[in-house]
């Protein structure tokens, strides 16, 4: 017999490591949106100083 405590617990426990992942997913898009626009930026800006040279 299992105990349905011990069963509603490891459920619980699975959706929380869900929403976690779900969570350090959306950071990590985020995160790389932002590092790709920043090396956009930065060769915008070299570009822009050869331009200027």
């Amino acid at each position: 017999m299992t105990n349905p405590f011990r069963k509603c617990q490891k459920e619980q426990s699975v959706r929380f490591d869900k929403s976690i992942l779900a969570k350090t997913d959306h950071l990590n898009t985020q995160l790389s949106a932002k590092l790709r626009n920043l090396s956009i930026f930065r060769q915008a800006r070299t570009f822009r100083q050869m331009v200027e040279i």
